[in-house]
This record gives C-alpha cells, sequence and structure tokens, in this order.
C-alpha cells in the first residue's frame, strides 16, 4: 500500500517541423490520456494526482491505461525460479511447494498440489491443502530440535489437508484432515478432526495430536502398536497466566490496603498542604479499584477457560489399538488392549470412556 505504480505524463504541445520546400508544419499538440475507471485496488497519489499508486498490500497487474492490485498473488509452483513467497495478501499455488520453499502470508494459503519435505507455510488465515503434505524423518533430532526434513505448517485460523506426514502443525483453530495424520506433531486451538462424515478413512497413526477442545478420529494407533498420543483440555498458560493474575490482584489489594491507612491518617493530620495530599491519595486509590476491578474480570474469564478445559473429549468412531496415550484435563490413560468406538471424557470428577 503506498507503493506508486504508474506515472501519468501530462500532453506536451510538440515541435513544429517543415517539409522539403521549407514550409512550417505545425506541431499537434499531444492528447491527454486519463486513467481507466474502476482500477481496484488503487487511488490517485495525494500528493500527485499524475501518479496511481497501490491502495492496498497486493500484486499488481497492468491494464490498458492503468494497474490494479490484487490481493491474492497465483503462481503455478512454489519452487527455486519463483523463489520464497512473503505476501501482505493470500497465495494460490495451482501446483506443489517443493522441497525445502517457504511461503509466508498474511492471508489464505491455498495450494492444490503437495507440499514437499523441509518446507515451511505459514498463514495469517486458513491453510488450504488440497493433496497433502510429506516430511521426512523425525519431528525432533536427539538433540530436541526440530527435525531437519519435516513439514512445518502454521496457520492462525484453520489447517486443511487430505494427509499430513511426518510434519509440524499449529492452527489457531481447527485442523480438519480427511485421511491420514501420521508420525506428525498437531494441536489446533480448538478441534482435530480426521475423516469425513460417512468416510471409513480417518486415522492418526504415531506422533503426537493435540486439541483444546475434542479430538475426532475414525481409528487411533495401528496394529503395530505405534506410540501415539492424544491429548485434549490441556494448556498450561492457561493455569500460569491465572496464577499470574491471581497475585497481581492480590498484590493490588494490599497496596490499596496499605493507602487507605494512610489516607485515615492524612484525614486526621492538620497539614499545611493536607488537601492536596489527600487529593493525591484518593487518586490513586481511584486507580487502583479501577485495576483491581478490570483484574478481577480477568480472572473470571481465564477461571472459565480453565473450566472448559474440563469438558474436553476424544472421539473415536471405529477403534483405538494398544499403545495409545489418551490423555483428557488432569487424566491419562494408556491403552493395552484394543478397544471399540467411543468417547473419553470426564465426568463427575472422573476418567470416563463410553461405547458407541
Amino acid at each position: 500500500a503506498g507503493e506508486p505504480l504508474i506515472r501519468r505524463l501530462p500532453p506536451g504541445e510538440g515541435k513544429a517541423g517543415q517539409n522539403i520546400r521549407g514550409e512550417i508544419i505545425p506541431a499537434k499538440p499531444g492528447e491527454a490520456v486519463m486513467f481507466a475507471a474502476n482500477l481496484t485496488g488503487t487511488k490517485l497519489s495525494d500528493a500527485d494526482p499524475n501518479i496511481l499508486e497501490a491502495a492496498i498490500y497486493g500484486q499488481p497487474v497492468f491494464v490498458e491505461n492503468g494497474a490494479l492490485v490484487e490481493s491474492t498473488i497465483t503462481v503455478d509452483v512454489v519452487d527455486q525460479t519463483t523463489g520464497n513467497i512473503d505476501f501482505e495478501g493470500s497465495v494460490m499455488v495451482n501446483g506443489n511447494v517443493t522441497t525445502g520453499m517457504r511461503i509466508d502470508a498474511k492471508g489464505d494459503v491455498l495450494i492444490n498440489g503437495m507440499v514437499e519435505e523441509a518446507s515451511q507455510i505459514s498463514a495469517g488465515g486458513d491453510i488450504i491443502i488440497q493433496q497433502g503434505v510429506i516430511g521426512r524423518g523425525s519431528i525432533t533430532e536427539d538433540d530436541g530440535k526440530p527435525g531437519k526434513g519435516i513439514v512445518r505448517l502454521n496457520s492462525d485460523g484453520t489447517i486443511s489437508a487430505r494427509f499430513i506426514e511426518n510434519s509440524w502443525a499449529c492452527a489457531g483453530r481447527d485442523v480438519k484432515v480427511s485421511e491420514l495424520i501420521a508420525h506428525s506433531d498437531v494441536s489446533a486451538k480448538h478441534a482435530v478432526i480426521v475423516g469425513n462424515k460417512n468416510s471409513k478413512r480417518g486415522h492418526i497413526m504415531g506422533g503426537i495430536t493435540r486439541a483444546e477442545d475434542f479430538i475426532q478420529a475414525e481409528i487411533l494407533g495401528s496394529q503395530a502398536a505405534v506410540n501415539t498420543r492424544i491429548i485434549v483440555g490441556v494448556n498450561p498458560q492457561y493455569n500460569e497466566a491465572l496464577q499470574q493474575t491471581h497475585q497481581q490482584l492480590e498484590n493490588k489489594k494490599t497496596e490499596r490496603n496499605g493507602l487507605e491507612e494512610v489516607l485515615s491518617r492524612a484525614i486526621k493530620q492538620q497539614a499545611k498542604n493536607r488537601n492536596e495530599i489527600l487529593q493525591k491519595l484518593q487518586a490513586t486509590l481511584n486507580r487502583l479499584a479501577n485495576d483491581i476491578n478490570q483484574l478481577d474480570q480477568l480472572k473470571q474469564q481465564q477461571k472459565e477457560q480453565v473450566e472448559r478445559l474440563k469438558q474436553a473429549k476424544v472421539i473415536v468412531n471405529r477403534k483405538a489399538f494398544n499403545s495409545v496415550e489418551i490423555t483428557v484435563a488432569n487424566f491419562q490413560e494408556k491403552l493395552v488392549e484394543e478397544k471399540n468406538g467411543g468417547t473419553y471424557l470426564i465426568r463427575e470428577g472422573e476418567f470416563t470412556f463410553d461405547y458407541r
């Protein structure tokens, strides 16, 4: 936004010439060419009406007598020919994101092909991958660092794909996968849903899958007893934030109590500047009262967040194999035998499994 796109040159008067007989041929003045109408995403510069500039972040597309700015950039593939993409709007890729490439977009990212190993996709909106995501190697190295061959997906919205393998994915809303999550570290603020309605596909195998509210899949684990961790209703940040708010609230209350004692003594004194002191103390107490009220409201909201986690659940539509470890809030169970479909949840303070 604000980047100049085109400068319109005003018409000139031209320069007279002459024919072979020496007769003057008057010049024709230039014709004024105006910018075309309805040039989406652009505006005339405030400093110079002869300059057309971008009104939004985006990709310029030049047309007759002007330019447009599109909020979505479209490429056939993302590879060494395009380079990495950093864009303020949305990105659409008709084909694949090849090995080791990166997309960083403030809007949505739509990929009609695959995302290959060691690639990174970051979006301020949704990430939608029509095919799948294939990383390589372990999620973490022996030193605890992310694996060099994994794919990394980070979305403030929802991540959707046909399958996700050997990857790290974090969504600010949901993760929706139609067929398989395998050997990956997947987290969602709300829910992870694997499998489509009326489909027998929808498998989580290996790795760690987390969500605050619920995880739903057709099958958990595998017959080969691959260690698979499923975690819902857990967010240590909520408890830490609640504890911090509680401590801040107690500190403010202690400060208020001390000032109230000082104010009480000041009222009894007959100091020369007594009224000025009283006004300052009262102003400070008013500020503290406002701070305490805001912290009270914040504490209540944070308590509700912590309580909401206790309503989390894991829904298995068909089967959970042994070596699947399921955590719901503060309760944990590692399966030692296969179980048919059902729901893991907390009811009346007890870890419960309801068969379908």
